[in-house]
């Protein structure tokens, strides 16, 4: 099913809320549950109604308005979502809501590629709506309620989406975890385990790290750090809207995404080889504010682009300057690594399905970042930070396009900047600067350095800086370039022994003539970056090495 049929489908109707009861037979890695879902149409007739669930889960029973309906299975979406229809003629067509019943059991288990995404085993149960439908999604567009209660056996806490509203005992050796949102009825994600927790007040938010007992000794530091990046968040994005904020550990071995991010919720796994001062900590945090981008339209550029960047920006500031030039090399090399082995394409353009290239998905965290950093020079600091502020107030909580984005930052710069979404968003490719026709020149109150900037290819608008190096000191001049060719004229007090075009690496750029990859970011092979490390090469004993030592 292509992007549009599905957007027409989800438009005929709007689930109001879901009532959820679920058993989880942990022993046996399956589940059993029934969703009632009160289900409004938005047409001005009853359609086709179609939902889809996870594959591996088959439905025992369908109900509309407590009476056995029909229903047909479509097809499966890359291996992972079952598409279920209801036909028209099943519906009341004088009744504008009904209640449609799903009682389903099965194994939700996936392993794509021979990486074991999400599963149900003895130790955890844990699964996200965005890649595991576990329950029916008939329109994740929009909000709904939730109420869920999840049956478990005694000594397992479940961490999820919303607020908790009671636990019970039973005589059986079981508990319900009873949970409600008001916000993500279609993106209830959830984590069940035998945690340990840690927990405070920040800003008058619950903040909870729920987190499995290999971790004891380092918990503490996780704890502090967790507290240190949700304060700096809510100082560069704004207040957190909810009043509470949880972290469920996974397993490492549950391999696939280092984290996933829902609302009010977040899952982080931690590998016990790694610092937990790491980026990724502040990227899956910042999820809590960066959540609701709209798949289209360069969606995924503000969702998991912006998320990334909330991470450096965090580095930067615990870390200073040193380390916030390694990461942005890094993010170059790795841009540069990708495009070499995949085809470089427009990030307004939303590409992850089953013929596409995962890799390619990998552009919003390396080329996408940048496109932010760009971004803040062009806007200066000030109006950044206010821009970034007034679009998390704004959209908080809601569904945002880069449509909205863009409306805030010309709203708050008072220009307009069609022109940079798209030069960085609309097309590929980077800028192709160098550094040509330099010259020095002495004169009676110092030297006069000369020189042009050459852009080759598609012509970008930007500031760029140009380093001075001189008799043991440099200075950094910056200019701006939206042509060709851009003359520049520096004067200076010392002889210039060299200029340097980006010096402090703060433009993405494809290498000219005369340099390589290399020269343009000289990271060496390990990049010590911020409070983690990110590892570009070196065999498992040198990484053993070097992350003792960090």
């Amino acid at each position: 099913m292509d992007q549009e049929d599905k957007a027409s489908y989800e438009l005929q109707v709007r689930p109001v809320s879901h009532k959820i009861r679920v058993t989880f037979f942990l022993e046996e890695g399956k589940l059993a549950a029934t969703d009632e879902v009160h289900l409004q149409r938005l047409a001005d007739a009853w359609d086709d109604v179609r939902f889809v669930l996870w594959h591996q889960l088959e439905i025992n029973e369908l109900l509309i308005d407590g009476q056995p309906a029909q229903y047909t299975y479509g097809l499966i979406d890359r291996g992972i979502y079952r598409e279920v229809i209801l036909a028209k003629a099943e519906f009341p067509q004088i009744q504008q809501q009904v209640d449609v019943t799903v009682s389903y059991v099965g194994r939700p288990f996936y392993e794509h590629g021979g990486i074991l995404m999400a599963t149900i085993n003895p130790e955890i149960a844990s699964l996200n709506p965005s890649f595991f439908p576990w329950y029916p999604q008939f329109n994740r567009s929009i909000n709904s309620t939730a109420d869920v209660i999840f049956v478990v056996p005694m000594g397992y806490t479940v961490v999820a989406s919303g607020e908790l509203v009671d636990v019970k005992t039973r005589d059986d050796d079981w508990e319900e975890w009873m949970w409600h949102t008001n916000i993500s009825g279609e993106r209830f994600s959830f984590a069940i385990a035998q945690y340990r927790c840690m927990s405070t007040h920040v800003d008058d938010v619950a903040v909870s790290v729920h987190f499995l007992g290999e971790h004891d000794n380092r918990m503490d530091v996780l704890f502090e750090e967790v507290k240190a990046i949700f304060t700096f968040c809510s100082e560069r994005l704004g207040k957190y809207p909810l009043e509470k904020f949880a972290i469920a550990e996974l397993p490492n071995s549950l391999r696939g995404a280092g984290g996933y991010g829902e609302e009010s919720f977040i899952k982080l796994k931690l590998d016990p080889l790694k610092s937990v001062k790491s980026g990724g900590f502040a990227h899956e945090i910042a999820h809590a504010w960066v959540l609701r981008a709209t798949h289209e339209r360069g969606g995924l550029w503000l969702l998991e682009s912006l998320g990334e960047y909330v991470s450096y920006l965090y580095e930067e500031a615990t870390g200073g300057p040193d380390i916030a030039q390694n990461i942005r090399a890094f993010w170059a090399t790795r841009y540069f690594e990708l495009i070499s082995e995949i085809d470089d394409y427009p990030l307004i353009d939303y590409r992850r399905s089953e013929d596409t290239n995962m890799d390619q998905y990998f552009l919003y965290y390396n080329k996408g970042p940048w496109i932010w950093h760009i971004l803040r020079q062009v806007l200066g600091e000030d109006v950044f930070n206010e821009v970034l502020l007034e679009f998390h107030r704004r959209y908080l909580l809601k569904r945002v396009t880069v449509d909205d984005f863009h409306a805030v930052c010309e709203e708050i710069s008072g220009e307009p900047f069609a022109w940079f979404f798209h030069e960085w968003l609309e097309r590929p490719g980077v800028p192709i600067l160098e550094l040509a026709d330099i010259a020095i020149t002495p004169d009676e109150d110092g030297f006069v350095a000369t020189g042009t900037v050459r852009q080759q290819g598609d012509i970008y608008q930007l500031p760029v800086e140009i380093g001075i190096q001189m008799e043991g000191q440099s200075e950094i001049r910056r200019i701006w370039i939206e042509s060709d060719k851009t003359r520049f004229e520096f004067r200076t007090d010392k002889r210039p022994d060299e200029l340097v075009l980006d010096p402090n690496t703060n433009l993405l750029r494809s290498p000219g003539s005369g340099e390589s990859l290399k020269t343009t970011y000289d990271t060496g092979r390990v990049l010590p970056v911020g409070r983690g490390a990110y590892v570009i090469a070196g065999s498992d004993a040198e990484l053993q090495v070097l992350r003792k030592a960090r």
